[in-house]
């Protein structure tokens, strides 16, 4: 039987703005999503980090639907008028 392990990135933290770019976000939402508490980055000297267990926290509560919420598009309206 072999054992699995996994690897974990080696790099402390991350800019938010690499970090934005690599998950194909704006800078803008990155700031959003922080504002909202749904990240939390560090202030280093005034520019922003995240910290990679912050990052892998965030993954999973995004992968388990946490954030998840349907469109107000027409499949609303439709159930309303239903």
């Amino acid at each position: 039987m072999t054992k699995q392990t996994t690897t974990v990135p080696t790099v402390p933290v991350v800019a938010l703005k690499k970090w934005a770019r690599d998950i194909g976000i704006s800078d803008t939402t990155a700031w959003r999503w922080a504002k909202a508490g749904l990240i939390h980055p560090i202030n280093i000297y005034g520019k922003l980090y995240l910290a990679q267990s912050d990052i892998l926290q965030f993954l999973a509560r995004a992968e388990s639907g946490e954030f998840f919420r349907e469109s107000p598009g027409i499949c609303a309206k439709q159930k309303a008028a239903a």
